[in-house]
């Protein structure tokens, strides 16, 4: 067996089902049931950290079920999505918060109805056809992308065409001059109700992080697309449609969007990406990412059993080697498998030699944990102040240190002075770049082991330990 032979994948699950499918169908790890979650039960919003495995799911969904003909999988990215637009589909003097659900109902339900569309053993009756009939003279239909669906619907002389082509759904009235979507609609629900089939028809939503900003009407509309989706999932059971939105989204946007009940929504219908098993602190065979990078190991070599104890020495810094390699993670399958790929740049024969780890940490810490946190921050802080907060952190050249003291030591430049130290780091600790030293015996705390901690802002600040070779400390 050869370890370089092994393939772990790409950073990105999109990129990954396109070049190398076999590894999210058979070198999918399904450890939780997640899928079943996904596929079978109510659960619609699927959440997670960067690099936890949403769009895993997403791709494994999709690639699995690519030459079944009885489930119709619709994936919808939200990438370069236009937020700002979306309220000005609806007309009228109303509030933005008041337009967003409207918006949502519109695009999602169009999105059900063109997947629906797609199935040649629907059965309809003739409202069903004129509705489908009607959404294609429109140019609705086929929804190709759902960015252009937005633009096109907030145009003035878009709408002036769903009048006259729905004006079968007002009753001929001719008094009418605005469009009310809330019509129309409720026409399309009803529609949905006339038809059947025995084909399951699947809507997951991805890419909510693509382009994120972090202003107010981002937040806003990805509440309203969430509780949307919750309401159609109620509707589409009730009425016995096979038809299902699902939503991935990161934790810490989730957290942070307006929703005055977004506890009951993840008490009753989400579920959260969680790699950490407390219990594989000390017992790290139960611990999943090990399975999951076995499992990647056997695609190539079936009789491979582990390949930790097969291929790599047995202790890299006076500990088990995996833990090692572990603790340069944040515990989510992307560090995990993009620091494997590293050590294996570096492996001069088919085993992992000590060097190969050393020079493989080196350039993922470098290459790879750096930029991935930068990447964190990208939405919450300027592109300019991230780059002189990452000098700042390299001239600093500390492990561990109180946030009191390295603020004045920014103070001490200009360049640094401005920046929102406190700020900065709050988001860090949210996303496991770094944690706290507590207590007399200086216990390390970080948030992939433990959710419900928050930044102290007067408590010991401990750099994650991916970063340390990134900034020679």
């Amino acid at each position: 067996m050869d370890y370089r032979k092994i393939n772990f994948g790409k950073a990105d699950a999109k990129d990954e089902g396109c070049e190398y499918p076999d590894l999210l169908i058979n070198g999918y790890l399904d450890a939780t049931g997640v899928i079943d979650l996904a596929l079978h039960k109510h659960t619609f919003l699927f959440l997670g950290y960067k690099g936890a495995g949403k769009t895993a799911l997403l791709e494994h969904i999709r690639l699995t079920n690519t030459n079944k003909y009885d489930v119709f999988v619709n994936d919808i990215l939200l990438a370069e999505f236009p937020h700002k637009s979306l309220s000005k589909i609806i007309e009228g003097e109303s509030e933005t918060e008041a337009k967003l659900p409207i918006a949502w109902n519109w695009l999602l339900l169009l999105n059900v109805i063109n997947s629906f569309s797609q199935d040649e053993s629907l059965t309809g009756n003739a409202e069903w056809r004129k509705t489908l009939d009607t959404l294609q003279k429109i140019g609705i239909l086929p929804v190709t992308n759902i960015s252009n669906i937005v633009q096109k619907s907030a145009k003035r002389v878009f709408r002036v065409g769903i009048l006259s082509s729905f004006e079968y759904v007002f009753e001929n009235d001719n008094t009418i001059e605005k469009i009310d979507f809330t019509h129309i609609i409720s026409y399309l629900k009803n529609s949905l109700e006339n038809i059947h089939t025995k084909n399951h028809h699947y809507i997951i939503i991805d890419g909510l992080d693509e382009i994120f900003t972090g202003k107010d009407i981002q937040y806003q509309s990805i509440a309203a697309l969430i509780d949307q989706a919750k309401t159609f999932n109620v509707y589409f059971r009730s009425e016995n449609i096979p038809a299902k939105i699902i939503i991935l989204c990161r934790t810490d946007i989730f957290e942070r969007l307006p929703h005055p009940n977004k506890n009951k929504i993840r008490q009753d219908a989400a579920y959260e990406f969680d790699w950490f098993d407390e219990s594989s602190a000390t017992d790290y065979s139960r611990c999943n990412l090990l399975k999951l990078a076995n499992l990647r190991g056997k695609l190539v070599y079936p009789s491979l059993n582990d390949i930790f104890s097969e291929l790599f020495p047995p202790r890299h810094e006076e500990q088990p080697t995996y833990q090692t390699l572990l603790e340069h993670t944040r515990h989510t399958p992307r560090d995990f498998l993009q620091l494997l790929k590293k050590i294996q740049e570096y492996c001069n024969g088919p085993t992992v030699s000590t060097q190969a780890i050393e020079k493989g940490i080196k350039k993922y810490s470098t290459n790879y944990f750096l930029p991935e946190i930068k990447d964190e921050l990208v939405g919450y802080v300027d592109h300019g102040q991230i780059e002189k907060f990452v000098n700042l952190l390299s001239s600093y050249r500390r492990r561990e240190f109180y946030l009191k003291d390295i603020r004045i030591y920014a103070q001490q430049s200009p360049s640094y002075a401005e920046l929102k130290l406190e700020h900065i780091f709050n988001i860090l600790f949210e996303c496991s770049a770094i944690g706290h030293l507590i207590g007399p015996s200086q216990l390390f705390y970080i948030k992939y082991r433990n959710r419900n901690m928050c930044f102290n802002p007067n408590e010991r600040i401990r750099l994650h330990k991916g970063l340390w070779k990134s900034f020679t400390i």
